[in-house]
C-alpha cells in the first residue's frame, strides 16, 4: 500500500482513498499553523474565534431551517408567516456574517503563516 501524499491544496490522497472517495483535508498541514515552530498565542486565539465561528454557523443554519419550516407550514395564520420571515432574514443576516468573520480568519491565519 502506497503512502499517503499530502498536495499543495492541503488535500491528502493516496489511490485507496482517490478510489473510495475519503480523501482528507488538512488545512492546518498547508498553512503550518499547527506547528511546533509556529505556536503562539496569536494563532490559538484565531482557533478560538474560528471555532465560535464554526459554532454560530451552525446555530444559524438551524435557525435557518426553523424559520423556513415556520414560513411553509403557516398556511395561512399571518403571525406565524411573519414569525418565518424575519426569522429568515435574520438567519440570512447572520449566515453572512458568520461567512464574513470565517473568510476573516482565514485570511489573517495564511497572512500570519506565510
Amino acid at each position: 500500500m502506497e503512502d499517503k501524499i499530502l498536495l499543495t491544496s492541503g488535500i491528502e490522497a493516496d489511490a485507496d482513498c482517490l478510489t473510495n472517495g475519503q480523501c482528507g483535508m488538512q488545512t492546518y498541514g498547508v498553512l503550518g499553523i499547527r506547528n511546533s515552530e509556529n505556536a503562539n498565542v496569536s494563532n490559538f486565539v484565531q482557533d478560538i474565534f474560528l471555532g465560535a465561528t464554526m459554532f454560530v454557523g451552525v446555530v444559524v443554519t438551524i435557525s435557518f431551517v426553523i424559520s423556513g419550516f415556520m414560513l411553509v407550514s403557516s398556511a395561512g395564520n399571518e403571525s406565524l408567516a411573519e414569525k418565518g420571515k424575519s426569522g429568515l432574514k435574520y438567519s440570512i443576516i447572520g449566515l453572512l456574517l458568520v461567512v464574513f468573520s470565517y473568510s476573516i480568519v482565514r485570511i489573517v491565519q495564511t497572512i500570519s503563516a506565510g
